[in-house]
């Protein structure tokens, strides 16, 4: 783990800045997703590359995670990441987090049968810390990050998702 105290830095710096200069804040962020061999999938940010892929039991290659660990991680990892944050700043030691992540969804859903509902049917975490602080010190900072993490506020307080299409068809001359 990174110093707490270069932690505590860095994120003092940042609260800073954005009380300085709010408008620092809001940020549209942009995925590129190109579909692979088979089911697979390459998503870009620009920055960092990842693969994407489904059991072969659904006629993919098993080659990377499936878009739902994908997702339940990103809610393990944003509360594992944003508790360590917010123990740095308040000076409360964290030796170790674990995030167990567990959801609940029906798989008929993909295939289009039955009256699945198009969304995960509950999800819940678990978390595992080790830390001489007190109990009060390690809930203080638990409550912080549930507070916190915009993935869990995302699942919590779901909005729309506006799609737009592009075409593009290529005509074979005879």
């Amino acid at each position: 783990m990174t110093d707490p105290k270069a932690i505590k830095k860095a994120f003092k710096r940042c609260e800073r800045a954005l009380k300085i200069f709010p408008f620092l804040g809001p940020k549209t962020n942009s995925i590129t997703v190109r579909s692979g061999e088979g089911l697979s999938c390459e998503v870009d940010d620009g920055s960092w590359k990842f693969n994407v892929d489904v059991p072969s039991l659904v006629g993919g290659g098993e080659t990377a995670p499936t878009p739902e660990m994908y997702e339940a991680g990103a809610l393990g990892s944003c509360l594992s990441i944003t508790a360590r944050m917010w123990a740095a700043k308040l000076e409360i030691p964290i030796e170790s987090i674990k995030v167990e992540v567990e959801y609940k969804t029906d798989r008929r859903l993909l295939f289009n049968i039955g009256d699945a509902p198009p969304h995960w049917q509950n999800i819940s975490y678990h978390v595992t810390v080790e830390s001489p602080a007190t109990e009060e010190e390690v809930m203080r900072v638990l409550d912080m990050a549930h507070s916190q993490s915009h993935v869990r506020a995302d699942f919590e307080h779901a909005f729309d998702v506006k799609r737009t299409v592009t075409i593009n068809t290529s005509q074979i001359a005879n």
